[in-house]
This record gives structure tokens, sequence and C-alpha cells, in this order.
């Protein structure tokens, strides 16, 4: 039998979403497929981004940040998931990818980052994508 381990308190399915506004054609389409799948979503904007991670995927017992520290607004968009299983998450990137829409960064909530600042969440991915991205063009040499 194989270990699951659960992650973050069992919760539905939420979508957050960065620089991924209803304003924008990127945002207009990414939220259509969302639409479809029948997702919620929650748009984070730039006065979330010192907010805990879970405060912002609604996790019941993880408060607003006491004094958030004001942040820079953060260049790149995102997709963080909370609530998903395998299939559903394979499910929403292959609609992604069928549509030839793709979200640079990407994250599940976790107990690991459930804590952690949004902001610190996103520089965290953008860190790995970059240390992946070193790692690939050194197996290409």
């Amino acid at each position: 039998m194989k270990a699951r381990v659960l992650s973050v308190p069992a919760l539905g399915e939420l979508v957050l979403l960065y620089r991924l506004g209803e304003e924008t054609e990127r945002g207009k389409a990414v939220r259509a497929v969302l639409a479809e799948l029948q997702l919620p979503v929650k748009t984070v904007t730039e006065d979330m981004l010192p907010q805990p991670v879970g405060w912002c995927a609604e996790i019941p017992g993880v408060p607003p940040a006491a004094e958030p520290a004001q942040e820079d607004a953060f260049p790149e968009e995102a997709m963080v998931l909370r609530g998903f299983s395998r299939k559903r998450m394979d499910e929403l990137l292959g609609a992604l990818q069928q549509r030839s829409l793709s979200v640079s960064l990407k994250a599940v909530v976790t107990a690991h980052n459930m804590n952690w600042p949004f902001q610190s969440l996103l520089q965290e991915l953008t860190r790995e994508r970059e240390a992946i991205r070193i790692q690939l063009k050194g197996k290409r040499s």
C-alpha cells in the first residue's frame, strides 16, 4: 500500500493567480480554461505579496502577516494550486498545454511553503527555474 502524504488540510481545489488578471488577454485565456474545468480562482494582488501563502489560499488557521513588510511588485505571472489530486493537476496542465498556454511559475501549496510570504514562494520558484536552466545548459555543452 502506498503511503499518502497530506501536505495541507484537506480542502477543495483553489487556483491562485498572480499577474493573470481578467484585464489581460493571457489572464482571460487562462481563466477560461479554469472556468471550463469548474475551478475556483482567487486573484493574488501586489498588496498580498507579503501575506502567507496559506492565508492567500484560504487555509484555516493561517493568519495574515501581523505587520507585513512592503514588497516590491513581482514581475512574473504565477499559478499556485491548493487541494489538487495528481489526476486533476494533470487535467489542468494538459488543458493549458492544448491551448498553448503556459504559466512560467507554478506551485502547489504545501505544509512547507504555506507559511512563507507569497513573494518568497515566487522568488524560490524563480531560483529553482534558473538552477534547472543552468543544469540543462551544462548537459547540452
